[in-house]
């Protein structure tokens, strides 16, 4: 049976991303969600974002609820810190936001993998107005499955949950799975636009592209380190008001490519772009 598809701009996208319309930070009320990357007014944070990935007491509820056990012990696998850390990296880069590593209770997201699955929810968070919500207090939980390395699937679901934190819904009205037919909103729907999607490349009938295959899943799944253009002006969209986005992005005189200026220290992902 044949639909009607909305316009599908990259700045369509990247507005399904960071609008009320994916609903993402309420179940039942959509509206635009993020962080208060001000000076003043509710959770202002100032430019700054605190992470922990080294253990913590807090105990962060589930769907139904109910205190979770707390995970004292943080992020044991060596692989995932790697990508948590060299994630961050990359999104400062990307948008000039600091985020900054801490210990204790009291960071901004707590990263976790005690318990099953890889998500991301909100602890703390305070409604403005009908179409927007701020942040204070986040949980990535990383599921501890066998780690296929630097820049494979969990590398994907990482930064796909780091942008959850950051305020970014997924790029069609799904979660979990995906009935391209009935789920996607935009036709050209696809994990080449936006590390939010669902959808590999090849699962899409309107376009002709191969996934991205590798790690533990082969080629039926697309694996990228790094947000892709709906993501990155989505960021635009949420955090422009406070100064951050992609006109922070390397504002030095930067080398891409063949004979980069770009060190590890600064990010894997962006010296080997």
């Amino acid at each position: 049976m044949s639909r009607e598809w909305p316009g599908f701009s990259r700045f369509s996208l990247a507005t399904q991303l960071s609008s009320e319309s994916n609903g993402w930070f309420d179940d039942t009320t959509p509206y635009e969600g993020k962080w208060n990357l001000g000076a003043t007014g509710t959770y202002a944070k100032n430019g700054i974002l605190t992470y922990n990935v080294a253990g913590t007491t807090n105990q962060f509820p589930n769907e139904e609820g109910l205190l979770q056990p707390a995970d004292i012990d943080g992020i044991t696998d060596s692989n995932y810190l790697e990508q948590i850390r060299e994630s961050i990296k990359f999104l400062n880069l990307s948008t000039g936001i600091t985020f900054n590593e801490v210990t204790g209770n009291n960071a901004d997201i707590d990263f976790t993998d005690n318990l099953p699955g890889a998500y991301q929810r909100y602890d703390e968070k305070s409604k403005q107005s009908d179409t927007l919500t701020y942040a204070n207090k986040a949980q990535i939980n990383i599921d501890l499955r066998p780690s296929d390395g630097f820049g494979e699937f969990f590398s994907t679901t990482i930064l796909h949950e780091i942008y959850h934190a950051l305020g970014l819904g997924h790029l069609g009205n799904y979660n979990f799975e995906i009935d391209f037919d009935t789920d996607a909103v935009f036709k050209n729907d696809s994990k080449l636009l936006s590390i939010m999607s669902y959808v590999n490349p090849a699962d899409n009938p309107y376009i002709n592209k191969p996934n991205i295959g590798g790690g533990l899943y082969g080629d039926n799944h697309s694996n990228v380190s790094t947000g892709l253009v709906a993501d990155l002006l989505s960021i635009d969209n949420l955090y422009a008001e406070f100064g951050f986005g992609s006109s922070k992005a390397f504002t030095g005189d930067t080398v891409y490519g063949i004979n980069t200026n770009i060190t590890t220290e600064d990010s894997k992902i962006w010296k080997d772009f």
